[in-house]
Formats: structure tokens, C-alpha cells, sequence
């Protein structure tokens, strides 16, 4: 009978102290900065979750700005506005006003394990136009310069509504994000 009990109260103190003694949820979710989204599994925070905790090609990082940052495969990095878990969305923005240019820059090359939502995506046309008045509606600051600016038009748009008599068309592009135009 003292066998008995002795081992229930092995087990029972086994059982609590497993309990007890788990360490916190190390993959709990992190910022960056007080703004910075949420961030936990799949993504990680580099140097930040444990190894467990990480999921290939889902690491992000924090810059000296306290931002989250999405490192992709390419020449530059983006800073994350939001990750929204449910839908499987992660929200990107460019802080020097320019990611159409930087899209031309790596079109077509893969930003694995990620995919452009076609919720934003559609075909736009650049004109260069060089005269000193505003033609269209949408500048593309960082393509234009001195005596010129370069405007898009979407393909949706009536482009007969359009002065383009001063303006020479540059790109047809397909599949560009739609928030990449507006600055």
C-alpha cells in the first residue's frame, strides 16, 4: 500500500513540475518598434526567436530604425506596414517613394516562398511627358527629372481623356502593384 502511494505522488509531482517548469512560450510574438506589426510563427524576428521558431525564407529583421524588415532575394529591403495572419497577407511599403522603379528592377525574378496578391495587380503605361504643365493625374516622381515628368495611365483608363501630344510613351507594363503607382 506505501508503494502505491508513494508512486501516485511521484507521478502527480512529475506532472506539476513538467507544468511548472516550462519555460515561456519562446516563440511569443515580438516588434521591432512600438509601430512595427506583430510578429510570431511563421515569421521570426532574426536574433530575436529561437531556432524552433523559425520557418525557412520567413525570417525578418529590425533595422536601426526599429522597423520590420522583409529581406527578400534582391538589391533592396522593405520595410513591413502589416502582417494580417488569417488572410496570409504581409504588407510592404518603400520609404524612398519608389518601389514602381524597383519592381522594373527585379521583374521576374522569384521573391520565393512569396507571391503578388492579384487583388493588386494590373497593366499601366508610362509617358514621358516634357511639358513644364501637369498632363495626367498620376506623377511618377522618381522616373522624372529636370523638364520632364513621367505619369502613369492604367489600362483601364480612357486614354483618349489624356493630353498626350507632348509625351512619349516609355513602358507597357503588366502585372504592377497597384499601390507601387501612388506614392
Amino acid at each position: 500500500m506505501v508503494k502505491i502511494i508513494i508512486s501516485s505522488f511521484c507521478l502527480i509531482f512529475l506532472a506539476f513540475s513538467t507544468v511548472l517548469g516550462e519555460p515561456q512560450d519562446t516563440c511569443k510574438k515580438l516588434k521591432s518598434g512600438d509601430k512595427g506589426p506583430a510578429v510570431h510563427f511563421p515569421f521570426s524576428l532574426k536574433g530575436r526567436h529561437p531556432d524552433h521558431c523559425v520557418f525557412p525564407g520567413f525570417v525578418l529583421s529590425c533595422n536601426e530604425k526599429h522597423e520590420t524588415i522583409l529581406d527578400l532575394p534582391v538589391p533592396f529591403k522593405f520595410p513591413v506596414k502589416s502582417i494580417d495572419y488569417k488572410a496570409q497577407v504581409i504588407q510592404l511599403y518603400d520609404p524612398e517613394s519608389c518601389l514602381l522603379m524597383k519592381l522594373l528592377k527585379v521583374f521576374n525574378k522569384s521573391i520565393s516562398p512569396f507571391h503578388f496578391s492579384k487583388d493588386f495587380m494590373y497593366d499601366i503605361t508610362l509617358f514621358n511627358c516634357s511639358s513644364a504643365e501637369r498632363q495626367l493625374d498620376e506623377p511618377v516622381p522618381c522616373f522624372s527629372g529636370p523638364g520632364y515628368q513621367v505619369y502613369s495611365v492604367t489600362s483601364d483608363d480612357r486614354i483618349e481623356y489624356y493630353s498626350l501630344l507632348s509625351c512619349t510613351k516609355m513602358y507597357n507594363l503588366s502585372s504592377v502593384l497597384k499601390f507601387s503607382i501612388k506614392q
